[in-house]
């Protein structure tokens, strides 16, 4: 190849360097050593030959580059620093628990995760923020203690496993403001009930678990009210079902567990005609 290279290249290099000598007055250069190129420049065959060589080699040296690295690529590159890269303005440290209505600056992010209390007694299975500025929140009654008992205190018999009693608190009315949480009573089981805030501010929870799986329970507004329940008020049986209200401010309940039909809960009552 390289012979093809020299025997095509070398006579129009021979006749431009022959040229070039020949004409730098011509051209306006003050003597031979200079050219348009600039000053001293060797236009010789062999120094043109030897400068095509280069650019080869600088080539093929380009490409072992290029190959190696889309072969082996850097996977955690350097950015490139910003000529004049805007000022950050510096951040206060955070303070826990205090709300600044008027911040310093703006940003997208709305709010901030605070520890209230430390244990409010109860895992929050459902949790409904009342008009009252209350949190009820409860959890399934089958998973044995909780971390708060019945205040005042109260105990059941635990269904599914005879001779066994349960005093422990299931749910919480919890006071967003003060951090106290107060025991609420639930009698039947509401694992994976629904619940849902009625159009006159009540919690309307239906279905459950076990017992409680035709169960209607209703809390309505107050501060020191348990939840009402009626064991029986649902004619077919939910769990896992949908709860959604409706423009009149009924509940519609679909579905569930091997449940395909639908049911209309009026608000506030615990019993009523099927719909």
């Amino acid at each position: 190849m390289a012979v093809y290279i020299k025997a095509f290249v070398l006579p129009p290099l021979l006749f431009v360097s022959s040229y070039a000598r020949n004409k730098h007055i011509d051209l306006g250069f003050d003597n031979a050593d200079d050219s348009s190129l600039g000053v001293n420049v060797d236009v010789s065959p062999e120094a043109i030959l030897k400068f095509i060589d280069g650019k080869n080699k600088q080539k093929k040296s380009k490409k072992k580059s290029m190959k190696h690295e889309l072969i082996f690529s850097n996977p955690f590159p350097i950015p490139r620093k910003q000529e004049n890269p805007e000022e950050e303005a510096p951040l206060d440290p955070p303070v826990i628990g205090v709300y600044n209505p008027k911040p310093d600056f703006e940003t997208e992010n709305r709010g901030a995760w605070i520890i209230h209390s430390q244990n409010a007694g109860v895992a929050a299975m459902h949790i409904q923020l009342m008009p009252n500025n209350k949190a009820i929140w409860f959890d399934t009654i089958n998973l044995r203690p909780s971390a708060i008992q019945n205040n005042p205190p109260f105990c059941k018999l635990v269904s599914d496993r005879p001779g066994e009693i349960d005093c422990w608190s299931h749910g919480v009315q919890y006071d967003v403001e003060s951090g106290q949480a107060t025991t609420l009573k639930i009698m039947t089981d509401t694992w994976c009930s629904e619940v849902g805030l009625s159009s006159i501010g009540d919690l309307v929870s239906t279905g459950g678990y076990q017992k409680g799986i035709y169960s209607i329970r209703l809390m309505i507004l107050c501060d020191n009210c348990d939840f009402q329940e009626n064991v029986n008020g649902l004619a077919a049986m939910r769990w896992y079902a949908t709860q959604h209200m409706l423009e009149n401010g009924s509940f519609i309940l679909v579905g569930g567990r091997g449940a395909h039909n639908y049911k209309i809960i009026p608000p506030g009552k615990l019993q009523f005609q099927a719909q």
